[in-house]
C-alpha cells in the first residue's frame, strides 16, 4: 500500500495532528495506526486497506458495528479504551443511515457490470459538466470529501494523470464499496480510502492541489465550516471546487419547506430499514399525484427512482439549502477567484488557493 511509505507527509492524528506510526499491518490491509504522541496515543484500526479515523459517538459506533472485522491487535488496543462488552446507545443517524443507504445504492447501481457502466457513465457527465476535468491531468494529489459508493472518485480518477495520487474520505463504511470501484493495483499504488469525518480529517494541511466534494457539506451539521477543513487541504497552487443545494424550494415555498424540514426531522429517527419500506408507499403515491403537484414537484421519475429520491431526502435530518449570496460568505482571505457558479437549481463553489498563499487564515 503506497500510502504506508508517505505516512508522515499525507496523514495525521485527527485529534491532535500527531505523526502516526504503524503498529501492525499484513499483506491483505489489516492493522492498526498509532498516534506517536505520548500524551494521545490514539489507536486507529485498518480494515481492507482503509484506515478508520473516527472520533467521538462516530467512533463508538464503528467499533460497535465492526468489531468482529478487527485484528487482535486492534482489539486489545481498542479493549483499553472502551472495554470488551462494546454496547452503546444512539448511533449518530447519519452513519447508520448512509450505511444502510450506500449498501442499497451499490446494488442498484453497480452490482450488475453492464448497469454499473451506464452509472459511471452518467456520473462521468455530470463530473465533466461541473469541474474543470482537463486539471486533472497535471494535479499531484486529488481529494475528495464524501465518496459515498465512489463514482464520482472513480471518474475523477480517470481523468486524473497517471502519477496523480487519488485519496477519497468518507464518513461511512460505504468505503467497503467504493474500494471495489478500483483495482488491487489501483489500491495499493495510487488510491487511498480513508473514513473519516470532515471535521476531524486526519489529512495534513495543504497537501492536496485538486479538492472535490460533491453533495455532501450540505448534509453536515456545519456546512461552512466543513467547507473550511476543505479547503485548508489545498496546497498552493491549487483548487476546490464544491457543488450543493440551492434554495429555490425554500425561497418559493417558504411553509412547504419549513414542513418538509419537520417531515425529514422526524423521518430521519425511524430504522433505516423502516423507512426505506415506506419510501416504497411515498414513491406510488407521488407518481400518482405527480401531475397536480408538478408547479411544486417537477421531477418526472419512475417509481423505482422516485423511492430513491424520498429516501435520500428523509434519511438525514441535516439537508441545507442555499442562496447564492450566503454562499459567497464562505469566501476566505486564502483562496483566489471564489466564485458561486448556478448549476440547475443548485450550486458550484469554484475557488483557487494562490501559489504565494500562506497556510489558512
Amino acid at each position: 500500500m503506497w500510502w504506508l511509505t508517505e505516512l508522515d507527509a499525507l496523514l495525521q492524528c485527527p485529534r491532535c495532528a500527531g505523526a502516526l506510526s504503524v503498529e501492525e499491518m499484513t499483506d491483505d490491509g489489516q492493522g492498526l495506526i498509532r498516534c506517536a504522541k505520548a500524551e494521545c496515543g490514539l489507536s486507529y484500526p485498518v480494515i481492507d486497506g482503509i484506515p478508520r479515523f473516527l472520533l467521538g459517538e462516530e467512533r463508538k459506533s464503528f467499533v460497535q458495528l465492526h468489531w468482529h472485522r478487527l485484528t487482535a491487535g486492534a482489539k486489545r488496543a481498542l479493549s483499553l479504551e472502551y472495554g470488551e462488552a462494546v454496547q452503546w446507545e444512539g448511533q449518530k443517524i447519519t452513519m447508520r443511515s448512509y450505511d444502510f443507504q450506500h449498501r442499497n445504492l451499490y446494488e442498484l447501481a453497480y452490482s450488475d457490470p453492464k448497469v454499473a457502466e451506464k452509472t459511471l457513465a452518467t456520473v462521468g457527465k455530470t463530473f465533466r459538466l461541473l469541474y474543470p476535468a482537463g486539471n486533472l491531468k497535471h494535479r499531484k494529489l486529488a481529494l475528495e470529501v464524501g465518496v459515498g459508493i465512489g463514482g464520482m472518485l472513480k471518474n475523477l480518477s480517470l481523468h486524473a494523470g497517471p502519477d496523480t495520487r487519488i485519496v477519497g474520505v468518507d464518513l461511512t463504511s460505504s468505503l467497503d464499496f467504493a474500494a471495489r470501484q478500483f483495482t488491487r493495483e489501483e489500491l495499493a499504488t495510487r488510491v487511498l480510502l480513508v473514513q473519516a469525518s470532515v471535521f476531524d480529517l486526519p489529512l495534513r494541511p495543504g497537501i492536496a492541489d485538486f479538492v472535490l466534494s460533491h453533495g455532501v457539506l450540505h448534509h453536515t451539521p456545519d456546512p461552512q465550516r466543513a467547507f473550511d477543513e476543505c479547503a485548508a487541504r489545498v496546497a498552493p497552487g491549487g483548487e476546490i471546487h464544491v457543488w450543493v443545494y440551492g434554495d429555490r424550494f425554500r425561497s418559493s415555498h417558504p411553509t412547504l419547506y419549513r414542513m418538509s424540514c419537520a417531515f425529514r426531522d422526524w423521518h430521519s429517527r425511524l430504522s433505516p430499514a423502516l423507512l426505506w419500506k415506506l419510501c416504497a408507499v411515498y414513491a406510488v403515491g407521488s407518481r400518482a399525484v405527480a401531475p397536480l403537484a408538478r408547479p411544486i414537484f417537477p421531477y418526472r421519475f419512475p417509481v423505482r427512482k422516485l423511492r430513491r429520491f424520498w429516501m435520500d431526502n428523509l434519511l438525514n435530518p441535516y439537508n441545507h439549502v442555499y442562496n447564492r449570496e450566503e454562499l459567497l460568505r464562505w469566501s476566505r482571505p486564502d483562496l483566489a477567484g471564489f466564485d458561486v457558479e448556478s448549476t440547475g437549481g443548485a450550486w458550484t463553489i469554484h475557488a483557487t488557493r494562490p501559489a504565494s498563499a500562506a497556510e489558512a487564515a
